[in-house]
């Protein structure tokens, strides 16, 4: 408290900012302690012309540091098997996908948002580990036993439900299984009104929390629990933007930001709209989907930033800002988004890839690997996003065997994953395979992009920009490098 009154008289006393940090810190207000940083180095800056003393800044490291580990198991950067996942040492638990029995399969988009929604709250319980959506979902429409399911994903615990949409009702039937046991550790059967989706959402969260570790042991956050038409209507476009991004088309990517902006102007409230709009530009952006894709950036920066002033314990809004600020060459706001958003939830998946993103784009590919893999043990049977990741890690650490190997698993992959292999493929002196990999991606980005840049490398430099933005021009020219023997022209 001495620490804060001093704070308020003198906003550049360090050693009362060190206080506050530290309290903030051991408080769990890691994203406080982080921000608190950045605004008194950027006074100590502008009003002095000074930096943090060497002991603030090892503080700040400190924090940062912490945030970003979790005792989760070591893999190794190849995709895994079907073999059996270690148990975690928290309790491990997979969301599969609530069973659609509303007779419209037109509703299935909803029962899926509803059952990843789930998946979201219970991320929240850091004394679990809870597998990502991509991984749960893969057993959808499959006759697979519990027991097989918690063996391949490496987890104690599953829930399973089902989900029927009537007029303005819903009815949701949830269960949680011990599949050690087979036994069933509880259940329950909602019949309520659409507008209580929500509530229904944190009750199956918390519940399931209580039954696995006896207690709940962090806040959840507060939400709205009726909604009105609007935000209910905003709700629906939100999960129909959703549904639409999972196949990372030019098409259906347009169509789902056109979702997601409408879903923000009915609810300005909704941070959830506004992230997957950000989400929506921002690949618009990377995937070079118009012509003006700067423009696209500025505004999933816009929308992100919302999100975050909307709702601060958001961990995929952080996420996605901190991207954005990377891709905008704002290195120390990447690094403090995301690194808030590792915070706020340790199971978030896009969390930890774009913090294994970030720290290969600035320098540190090996630290990097080591995030996605944590990443991957979250999510073990995504086939498109980790290959992607890990192959780009792996080519910038020069493990070019191994960023091959990743690549070449990615299912359905976008055009980008080409390039980066026939990039990969040169640097292992694999030049026929390098070809071969470059044109594939030449025929495709033709047909692709909103502007072809042709055959000449200097032509492909900002795509390249906007496909991963390194800090060090030196990693740019080893990429570069790398396609100019894969056949581009200098």
């Amino acid at each position: 408290e001495a620490a804060r009154r001093l704070h308020l008289l003198d906003p550049l006393n360090e050693a009362a900012s060190r206080a506050i940090m530290q309290a903030e810190a051991e408080a769990g207000q890691t994203v406080q302690a982080l921000r608190r940083y950045e605004g008194l180095r950027d006074r100590l800056r502008a009003e002095l012309g000074v930096k943090p003393a060497p002991e603030t800044i090892r503080l700040y490291e400190a924090i940062r540091d912490r945030a970003a580990e979790e005792p989760v198991s070591a893999v190794s950067p190849v995709l895994p098997s079907t073999a059996e996942m270690p148990l975690p040492e928290r309790p491990a638990v997979a969301v599969l996908p609530f069973e659609n029995l509303s007779g419209d399969a037109d509703q299935q988009y909803f029962s899926d948002g509803i059952s990843e929604d789930i998946i979201t709250e219970l991320s929240r319980f850091r004394s679990l580990f809870v597998i990502a959506r991509h991984s749960s979902f893969a057993f959808k429409g499959r006759p697979v036993k519990v027991q097989e399911i918690a063996r391949e994903l490496g987890v104690a615990y599953v829930v399973e439900g089902s989900f029927r949409r009537v007029g303005d009702r819903v009815r949701i039937s949830a269960q949680l299984v011990d599949a050690g046991r087979g036994t069933q550790l509880w259940a329950e059967k909602y019949d309520r009104e659409l507008v209580d989706i929500f509530a229904v959402q944190d009750d199956v969260a918390r519940s399931v929390a209580a039954a696995v570790c006896g207690r709940v042991d962090v806040a959840s956050r507060d939400r709205v629990e009726r909604m009105s038409p609007d935000t209910l209507r905003a709700y629906d476009l939100v999960l129909r933007a959703k549904f639409l991004t999972l196949n990372y088309t030019r098409s259906e990517n347009a169509q789902a930001r056109e979702f997601a902006e409408r879903a923000a102007t009915l609810d300005p409230k909704s941070a959830a709209a506004c992230t997957h709009a950000a989400w929506c530009l921002f690949y618009e952006y990377m995937a070079k989907w118009t012509r003006d894709s700067g423009a696209s950036l500025q505004r999933a920066f816009d929308y992100a930033q919302r999100a975050v002033l909307l709702d601060e314990t958001d961990s995929f809004a952080h996420t996605l800002l901190g991207i954005v600020h990377l891709f905008r060459r704002e290195f120390d706001q990447a690094h403090t988004e995301i690194l808030a958003g590792v915070a706020l939830n340790p199971n978030d998946f896009l969390a930890r890839r774009y913090y294994g993103m970030f720290l290969a784009a600035t320098g540190n590919a090996e630290s990097g690997i080591a995030q996605i893999e944590l990443g991957r043990r979250l999510n073990p049977f995504d086939t498109r996003w980790v290959p992607w990741d890990m192959g780009i890690v792996c080519f910038t650490a020069r493990r070019y065997q191994e960023a091959i190997t990743a690549l070449k698993q990615a299912r359905n992959p976008i055009n980008e994953v080409h390039g980066w292999l026939a990039a990969s493929y040169a640097q292992a002196g694999l030049l026929q395979e390098a070809r071969s990999a470059l044109e594939h991606f030449l025929r495709v980005a033709e047909q692709d992009m909103a502007v072809f840049p042709g055959r000449k490398l200097a032509n492909w430099e900002p795509y390249w920009h906007g496909a991963f933005e390194y800090q060090d021009q030196a990693d740019f020219d080893h990429l570069f490098d790398a396609l100019r023997k894969a056949g581009l022209d200098d």
